[in-house]
């Protein structure tokens, strides 16, 4: 039966009660008809399959309820003996007039920040309007912070990168900051800084404030790119002394290896200090003939795809 309840103990059927097939939910504080809703709540026909329902003897608190820490239920009860009650106002000493309503739910972005003094009054059909009920509502603010620039954002290992940022507290004061990287983990605990022990790859860097309520804001994202540096070294050059107009051996052969960790070679560059540009292959032959007289200081240089 659909509109059913049962409830079993232990596998036994200890109650049952059956349900109207419009069920509503009621409104009432007092209301035992309110399955799958609290007070205020919806007033909906109730659809929907109960299908396991457990009764423990541990006792609760109210910090194991689901609750939520941005916003506050109000509600209040008004009567007359005479009459009844033609309107309800709610209102805030900072934020004025909230509500006009036995019951609300009030957010904490609707409100500023600060100790408001939260009341609640009711008035008959006569004009006549009830003694003020009051309590203190406490709204925090949590603080702000901003990520200005990480400077360069695309850079080689062992490039000085600096790390700007902004932060506000507007019901308090930041007392605490956190730089954390992706890859490297805790960066510093200073607004602004700078680094050049930063690990090679992607970094996806995030900034966070603490003020000094406890409270830490959202957390700020920005990425930074560090390119290792490629390493070349020289093979060989064989023969590294050469004759010009020999008729026997004629050419000289230079050998280079470059290796990139994190990307692939593009370019090669040999050059002499006499004659200049040699070569751009890793490896080539060259004839003595085209080379000037003397001692050559060779240099090999490979270039990665992010043009380092």
């Amino acid at each position: 039966d659909n509109n059913l309840i049962q409830i079993y103990l232990n596998h036994q059927m200890v109650a049952n009660s059956s349900i109207e097939t419009n069920y509503v939910l009621d409104r009432a504080a007092t209301a035992k008809n309110a399955i799958g809703s609290s007070t205020g709540g919806s007033q909906d026909f109730f659809y929907g399959t109960i299908d396991e329902l457990r009764i423990s003897d541990i006792k609760r608190n109210t910090s194991d309820m689901v609750s939520r820490n941005d916003a506050s239920y109000l509600l209040a009860f008004a009567s007359d003996s005479d009459d009844n009650i033609e309107s309800m106002k709610w209102r805030s000493s900072i934020d004025s007039l909230l509500s006009s309503s036995n019951w609300f739910l009030l957010e904490a972005s609707d409100l500023q920040a600060g100790s408001h003094n939260i009341t609640f009054r009711a008035k008959d059909p006569h004009g006549f309007w009830s003694e003020y009920i009051n309590f203190t509502l406490y709204v925090k603010m949590y603080p702000r912070a901003s990520i200005t620039s990480i400077s360069p954002n695309s850079t080689n290992v062992g490039t000085t990168v600096a790390f700007t940022a902004t932060s506000s507290d507007s019901d308090g004061s930041v007392v605490a900051h956190k730089w954390r990287s992706s890859r490297d983990g805790d960066l510093s605990t200073s607004e602004n800084f700078t680094s050049s022990s930063l690990s090679a790859g992607y970094h996806r860097i995030t900034y966070q404030v603490k003020d000094n309520e406890g409270l830490w804001s959202v957390i700020e994202v920005s990425e930074i790119f560090l390119n290792e540096i490629p390493a070349a070294s020289i093979g060989s050059i064989d023969p590294q002394t050469v004759y010009r107009n020999n008729q026997t051996s004629y050419s000289s052969s230079f050998y280079g290896n470059v290796s990139d960790n994190d990307g692939r070679i593009t370019h090669h560059y040999w050059n002499s200090s006499k004659d200049g540009v040699l070569s751009t292959s890793g490896n080539f032959t060259v004839n003595v003939n085209t080379l000037s007289l003397g001692t050559h200081a060779i240099t090999f240089q490979g270039r990665d795809n992010y043009t380092t």
